[in-house]
Protein backbone atom coordinates (compact mmCIF):
# COMPACT_ATOMS: atom_id res chain seq x y z
CA UNK A 1 0.00 0.00 0.00
CA UNK A 2 2.08 2.98 -1.59
CA UNK A 3 1.32 5.23 2.22
CA UNK A 4 4.17 7.92 0.05
CA UNK A 5 1.52 8.51 -2.36
CA UNK A 6 -1.12 9.04 0.10
CA UNK A 7 1.43 11.42 1.27
CA UNK A 8 1.38 13.22 -1.50
CA UNK A 9 -1.89 14.02 -1.65
CA UNK A 10 -1.98 15.39 2.10
CA UNK A 11 -4.02 12.43 3.57
CA UNK A 12 -3.22 10.36 6.66
CA UNK A 13 -2.69 6.74 4.97
CA UNK A 14 -4.30 5.42 8.70
CA UNK A 15 -7.48 7.35 7.77
CA UNK A 16 -7.45 7.62 4.32
CA UNK A 17 -4.97 5.89 1.54
CA UNK A 18 -6.06 6.70 -1.61
CA UNK A 19 -2.22 5.00 -2.33
CA UNK A 20 -3.85 2.04 -2.55
CA UNK A 21 -5.97 0.46 -5.07
CA UNK A 22 -8.58 -0.66 -3.06
CA UNK A 23 -8.78 2.78 -0.83
CA UNK A 24 -7.94 -0.25 2.13
CA UNK A 25 -6.47 2.29 5.23
CA UNK A 26 -2.68 1.06 6.28
CA UNK A 27 -3.24 -1.01 8.99
CA UNK A 28 0.37 -1.20 9.74
CA UNK A 29 2.31 1.00 12.64
CA UNK A 30 3.47 4.19 11.45
CA UNK A 31 7.10 3.56 11.33
CA UNK A 32 6.13 1.69 7.92
CA UNK A 33 5.43 4.80 6.81
CA UNK A 34 8.93 6.04 8.05
CA UNK A 35 10.65 3.18 6.33
CA UNK A 36 9.01 3.81 3.34
CA UNK A 37 10.02 7.57 3.74
CA UNK A 38 13.24 6.66 4.21
CA UNK A 39 13.95 4.69 1.32
CA UNK A 40 11.57 6.11 -0.99
CA UNK A 41 9.62 3.07 -1.76
CA UNK A 42 6.05 3.35 -3.73
CA UNK A 43 4.26 0.49 -5.68
CA UNK A 44 7.09 0.33 -8.36
CA UNK A 45 9.42 -1.69 -6.04
CA UNK A 46 6.20 -3.87 -4.73
CA UNK A 47 7.84 -6.64 -6.18
CA UNK A 48 11.36 -6.14 -5.15
CA UNK A 49 9.94 -6.01 -1.59
CA UNK A 50 8.07 -8.68 -1.93
CA UNK A 51 11.16 -10.64 -3.02
CA UNK A 52 12.83 -9.41 -0.81
CA UNK A 53 10.57 -10.12 2.07
CA UNK A 54 10.44 -14.24 0.74
CA UNK A 55 13.69 -14.61 0.69
CA UNK A 56 14.52 -13.27 4.69
CA UNK A 57 11.93 -15.60 5.72
CA UNK A 58 13.58 -18.56 3.73
CA UNK A 59 16.52 -17.33 5.33
CA UNK A 60 14.66 -17.36 8.56
CA UNK A 61 13.12 -20.73 7.82
CA UNK A 62 16.77 -22.45 7.87
CA UNK A 63 18.42 -20.39 10.72
CA UNK A 64 15.18 -21.59 13.06
CA UNK A 65 15.65 -25.34 11.29
CA UNK A 66 19.79 -24.67 12.49
CA UNK A 67 18.53 -23.36 15.65
CA UNK A 68 16.33 -26.41 16.99
CA UNK A 69 16.50 -30.36 17.93
CA UNK A 70 15.49 -31.30 14.85
CA UNK A 71 13.32 -34.90 14.68
CA UNK A 72 11.61 -36.70 12.33
CA UNK A 73 8.31 -35.76 13.50
CA UNK A 74 9.32 -32.20 14.00
CA UNK A 75 10.70 -32.33 10.52
CA UNK A 76 7.70 -33.66 8.89
CA UNK A 77 5.80 -30.47 10.93
CA UNK A 78 7.81 -27.89 9.56
CA UNK A 79 7.85 -29.00 6.22
CA UNK A 80 4.00 -29.19 6.34
CA UNK A 81 3.64 -25.55 8.00
CA UNK A 82 6.23 -24.03 5.00
CA UNK A 83 4.54 -25.50 2.95
CA UNK A 84 0.86 -24.65 4.33
CA UNK A 85 -1.72 -22.59 2.24
CA UNK A 86 -1.19 -19.74 4.98
CA UNK A 87 2.63 -19.85 4.07
CA UNK A 88 1.78 -19.79 0.79
CA UNK A 89 -0.51 -16.76 0.79
CA UNK A 90 2.04 -15.18 2.81
CA UNK A 91 4.65 -15.22 0.36
CA UNK A 92 2.60 -14.97 -2.26
CA UNK A 93 1.54 -11.52 -1.16
CA UNK A 94 5.02 -10.71 -0.01
CA UNK A 95 3.44 -10.41 3.65
CA UNK A 96 5.04 -7.95 6.26
CA UNK A 97 5.36 -10.58 8.64
CA UNK A 98 7.67 -12.64 6.81
CA UNK A 99 10.01 -9.82 8.50
CA UNK A 100 8.89 -10.62 11.70
CA UNK A 101 9.49 -14.45 11.30
CA UNK A 102 12.91 -13.50 10.20
CA UNK A 103 13.71 -11.43 13.27
CA UNK A 104 12.40 -14.12 15.31
CA UNK A 105 14.70 -16.57 14.25
CA UNK A 106 17.49 -14.30 13.61
CA UNK A 107 16.83 -13.80 17.66
CA UNK A 108 17.44 -17.03 18.14
CA UNK A 109 21.25 -16.87 17.42
CA UNK A 110 21.31 -14.90 20.16
CA UNK A 111 19.57 -16.78 22.53
CA UNK A 112 21.91 -16.71 25.25
CA UNK A 113 22.89 -13.33 24.68
CA UNK A 114 20.67 -10.86 27.72
CA UNK A 115 20.47 -7.77 25.42
CA UNK A 116 20.40 -8.59 21.62
CA UNK A 117 18.01 -11.19 21.89
CA UNK A 118 15.50 -9.54 23.48
CA UNK A 119 16.22 -6.05 21.76
CA UNK A 120 15.56 -8.23 18.47
CA UNK A 121 12.54 -8.50 19.90
CA UNK A 122 11.62 -5.16 20.97
CA UNK A 123 12.51 -4.22 17.09
CA UNK A 124 10.29 -6.89 16.18
CA UNK A 125 7.25 -5.33 18.36
CA UNK A 126 7.77 -2.06 17.37
CA UNK A 127 6.86 -3.27 13.80
CA UNK A 128 4.28 -5.27 14.62
CA UNK A 129 2.75 -5.56 17.79
CA UNK A 130 2.74 -8.89 18.39
CA UNK A 131 5.63 -10.26 18.67
CA UNK A 132 6.14 -8.43 22.18
CA UNK A 133 4.84 -12.02 23.53
CA UNK A 134 8.03 -13.51 22.91
CA UNK A 135 9.63 -11.72 25.58
CA UNK A 136 8.40 -14.62 27.75
CA UNK A 137 11.68 -16.73 26.24
CA UNK A 138 13.70 -14.67 28.22
CA UNK A 139 12.41 -17.42 31.23
CA UNK A 140 15.11 -19.28 30.42
CA UNK A 141 17.76 -17.08 32.00
CA UNK A 142 17.81 -16.86 36.14
CA UNK A 143 14.91 -15.47 37.86
CA UNK A 144 16.09 -11.74 39.06
CA UNK A 145 17.67 -11.52 35.46
CA UNK A 146 14.74 -12.47 33.97
CA UNK A 147 12.79 -10.33 36.04
CA UNK A 148 14.87 -7.53 35.42
CA UNK A 149 15.29 -7.65 31.18
CA UNK A 150 11.26 -8.85 31.27
CA UNK A 151 10.81 -4.94 33.21
CA UNK A 152 12.89 -2.99 31.46
CA UNK A 153 11.55 -4.39 28.13
CA UNK A 154 7.91 -4.12 28.79
CA UNK A 155 8.57 -0.64 29.95
CA UNK A 156 10.12 0.21 26.56
CA UNK A 157 7.52 -1.58 24.73
CA UNK A 158 4.70 -0.08 27.25
CA UNK A 159 6.08 3.37 26.26
CA UNK A 160 6.07 2.92 22.61
CA UNK A 161 2.44 2.02 23.19
CA UNK A 162 1.30 4.84 24.88
CA UNK A 163 2.79 6.90 22.41
CA UNK A 164 1.03 5.44 19.49
CA UNK A 165 -1.61 4.56 21.06
CA UNK A 166 -4.05 6.79 18.80
CA UNK A 167 -2.10 5.17 16.12
CA UNK A 168 -2.87 1.62 17.70
CA UNK A 169 -6.93 2.60 17.74
CA UNK A 170 -6.87 3.50 14.01
CA UNK A 171 -4.94 0.13 12.68
CA UNK A 172 -7.49 -1.79 15.27
CA UNK A 173 -10.67 0.11 13.71
CA UNK A 174 -9.18 -0.02 9.38
CA UNK A 175 -8.48 -4.03 9.90
CA UNK A 176 -11.08 -5.72 8.66
CA UNK A 177 -11.94 -8.77 9.99
CA UNK A 178 -15.07 -11.84 10.27
CA UNK A 179 -15.98 -14.35 12.64
CA UNK A 180 -15.73 -17.30 9.83
CA UNK A 181 -12.68 -15.84 7.44
CA UNK A 182 -10.44 -14.49 9.83
CA UNK A 183 -8.15 -15.23 13.26
CA UNK A 184 -7.04 -13.33 16.36
CA UNK A 185 -8.82 -11.85 19.35
CA UNK A 186 -10.62 -9.41 17.54
CA UNK A 187 -12.55 -12.30 16.04
CA UNK A 188 -13.85 -13.19 19.65
CA UNK A 189 -16.07 -10.12 19.94
CA UNK A 190 -17.37 -10.30 16.46
CA UNK A 191 -18.72 -13.94 17.01
CA UNK A 192 -20.63 -12.31 19.45
CA UNK A 193 -21.65 -9.23 17.84
CA UNK A 194 -20.15 -7.29 20.30
CA UNK A 195 -17.86 -4.20 19.79
CA UNK A 196 -15.67 -3.77 22.92
CA UNK A 197 -13.18 -1.47 21.32
CA UNK A 198 -9.18 -1.15 21.90
CA UNK A 199 -9.91 -1.67 25.90
CA UNK A 200 -10.98 -5.25 25.28
CA UNK A 201 -7.34 -5.89 23.19
CA UNK A 202 -5.08 -3.99 25.97
CA UNK A 203 -6.73 -5.97 28.90
CA UNK A 204 -5.94 -9.41 26.71
CA UNK A 205 -2.64 -8.40 26.44
CA UNK A 206 -1.66 -7.40 29.97
CA UNK A 207 -3.90 -10.32 31.28
CA UNK A 208 -1.53 -12.58 29.23
CA UNK A 209 1.46 -10.55 30.64
CA UNK A 210 0.35 -11.53 33.95
CA UNK A 211 -0.36 -14.99 33.44
CA UNK A 212 3.47 -15.38 32.62
CA UNK A 213 4.67 -13.90 35.48
CA UNK A 214 2.55 -15.95 37.50
CA UNK A 215 3.90 -18.80 35.83
CA UNK A 216 7.46 -18.23 36.01
CA UNK A 217 6.68 -17.59 39.98
CA UNK A 218 5.09 -21.21 39.75
CA UNK A 219 8.20 -22.91 38.22
CA UNK A 220 10.56 -21.18 40.23
CA UNK A 221 9.03 -22.80 43.42
CA UNK A 222 9.02 -26.44 41.47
Amino acid sequence: RDSNETLSYGFDPLLLNPGDPWNRAMNYPRIWQYIAQLLNLNQSHAIYFGFINISLFILGFLLFVNKIRLSVITGVALLLGFFSPATILAMERGNIDLIIFFLFSFSLCYISNKLIHPAIILFASILKIFPVFALISLIRFEKKIFLKLLLFFLAAFTLYFFITFNDIKLIINGTPSSSILSYGIKTIPNAFDMDLGPYFYIFIVFTSIWYCFKKSQFSSHI
